[in-house]
């Protein structure tokens, strides 16, 4: 017969809470072994007709070309030869926040140009944040519609879920008006100040609004409007078109899947201006505009140790948009994480009761060995982030 220390149960049982609610050492371990898997398990190159190709604004660009900011004749210009080549989409890591210093008659001639179609812009916001939902609100499964025109009249309960910023920073009236969508320049940083996930879609100031990658996946698709699945606890996936179907956590984000950072999918600017760029390079594809040149360019570290230019975050999100293949981390499992965490506790106490140490030595290396073994087998095989080795951590 088991005997069991009341005592020891409950301080036990208190120092696993305590240290499951110990929100840095597990997130610090959690990023430890999600980059471990990123390096291990790869995201694959995309398939040809979801490759984002990045137009640089590099530093030969800078040296040719003259000073940041260029004035609006020179976005007009690589317009122009992008939709020569066939892109498929145009969007723009850029703001046009302030009107051209060279007079209004530039942002209308950049505004017309645009005006063509098939291009998207961005706008900035400030205090990227998960909305504080308080007590869950219950709602019918459905399908919810958002206008690209940056409005929105869908019912209020979803605002509670979805992330929020504040403080937009828009591009010039004439300019935003004549694309043919914009969304949010946003990711997600984590604790260690990497980004983790990118939201599809953002509450800024009681308005469902797009992200940048949305509407960029929207353009390209040729759609007018993007559908939103809901459930009782949040959003549950993105219907860019019939076919295209993003699925995301509650907050209607998803969180990128990593790989090297090469130039095998970036040309310079200045070979754009020039017409130096092989045939069928743009044809069918998204062109995604940023800056990479240095002192104009920002840069972050990725899980995999390197530092590389944020328009390539950008492009990595694109792309597993239109892929509809990214790693889901659902805020439910949470829950299910502190359950399994309370099983081990009781688990281990009954071991600790019953069985001499090296038999509990082992039951510990099998159980670490095997949740080790199940979080990759979900990470590798179903692209889902379930860190259930790190329970016995605090173990």
């Amino acid at each position: 017969m088991v005997k069991f220390n009341v005592k020891a149960f409950a301080i036990l049982g208190f120092l696993l809470l305590v240290m499951r609610a110990d929100l840095n050492f597990v997130e610090r371990m959690e990023l430890i072994f999600v980059a471990q898997l990123h390096t291990a398990f790869p995201a694959p190159d995309p398939l040809p007709e979801n490759t984002v190709i990045t137009v640089a604004v590099d530093e030969k660009s800078i040296d040719a070309l003259g000073q940041w900011p260029w004035p609006r004749s020179y976005y007009v210009k690589l317009i122009q030869k992008l939709r020569e080549a066939g892109a498929k989409a145009i969007a723009f890591h850029i703001v046009f926040a302030d009107p051209d210093r060279m007079g209004e008659h530039h942002d209308q001639q950049l505004a017309h140009e645009i005006k063509k179609g098939k291009v998207i812009l961005g706008w900035l916001g400030e205090g990227l944040s998960v909305t504080d939902n308080g007590e869950p609100k219950t709602y019918s499964d459905k399908l919810v519609m958002f206008n690209n025109l940056f409005e929105s009249n869908i019912n209020k309960d979803i605002f509670s879920f979805v992330i929020k910023t504040n403080a937009p920073i828009r591009n010039v009236d004439v300019i935003e008006e004549s694309a043919n969508g914009a969304g949010l320049l946003g990711m997600m940083l984590g604790s260690d100040g990497m980004t983790r996930e990118v939201p599809l879609l953002v509450n800024s100031r009681l308005k469902l609004q797009p992200t940048f990658f949305t509407e960029v996946a929207r353009v390209s698709q040729g759609q007018e409007q993007t559908f939103l699945e809901t459930t009782s606890i949040g959003l549950k996936a993105v219907h860019i078109s019939g076919d295209l179907v993003v699925p995301t956590n509650e907050s209607g984000a998803i969180v990128l899947k990593y790989r090297p950072y090469n130039l095998k999918n970036t040309v310079s600017a200045l070979d754009v201006f020039e017409g130096l760029i092989q045939d069928n390079v743009f044809k069918g594809k998204v062109v995604l505009l940023g800056a990479t040149a240095p002192g104009i360019e920002r840069s972050q570290y990725s899980p995999l140790g390197e530092v590389v230019p944020e328009v390539f975050f950008f492009s990595l999100a694109i792309e597993q948009v239109l892929s509809g293949e990214s790693l889901l981390r659902l805020h439910t499992l949470k829950g299910i994480e502190i359950v399994i965490l309370l099983l081990i506790s009781v688990g281990l106490i009954v071991v600790f009761s019953r069985y001499p140490s090296y038999i509990i030595l082992r039951i510990f290396v099998g159980l670490q060995v095997g949740l080790y073994g199940l979080s990759t087998l979900l990470f590798a095989r179903y692209d889902l982030v379930f860190i259930l080795s790190l329970f016995l951590f605090p173990c």
